[in-house]
């Protein structure tokens, strides 16, 4: 079968964003105890996830993503990171030094974490992965050559 044709795990690809979301959680607490990334992590992480899948799929199916597999990607890596940013969102609420907050704004906050997630992670696969994608993809036709 041709290399081009196979189809890539795109679940498998977006459980590296769990996994540089972790590493880099227990190296800033390990390193930097009680210092926090904010939404710079975020940014670091999600670069860091689409820069490994981009050189994975450059290098192992010599192509960029369909469109298919963008919108998948794109949903897994969203659905992983809200509960990655739920769970740390939990954490801190059942620290005893966190104040309490209502439901409604409770549910706002998660509202608007889910759909910054979104638009962060849908702009990173567009632009991000189209960018990785060809800066491999040339690095490949400079070694074949």
């Amino acid at each position: 079968m041709n290399e081009k044709l196979k189809k890539p795990n795109i679940l498998l690809y977006s459980l590296t964003l769990p996994f540089f979301w972790f590493s880099l959680g227990f190296f800033m607490d390990y390193f930097f105890t009680g210092k926090r990334l904010g939404s710079l992590g975020f940014i670091i992480i999600i670069f860091a996830a689409i820069t490994l899948i981009c050189w994975h799929l450059s290098r192992n199916f010599g192509r960029h993503f369909m469109r298919s597999e963008k919108v998948k990607l794109i949903i897994y890596l969203t659905i992983l990171a809200v509960i990655c940013e739920f769970l740390g969102i939990w954490y801190n609420l059942s620290l005893e030094s966190t104040p309490k907050m209502g439901a409604s704004t409770l549910s706002l906050i998660l509202a608007f974490t889910a759909a910054t997630d979104a638009l962060l992670i849908s702009l990173g696969v567009h632009f991000i992965g189209k960018r990785m994608c060809n800066y491999f993809l040339s690095k490949d036709e400079q070694a074949n050559t």
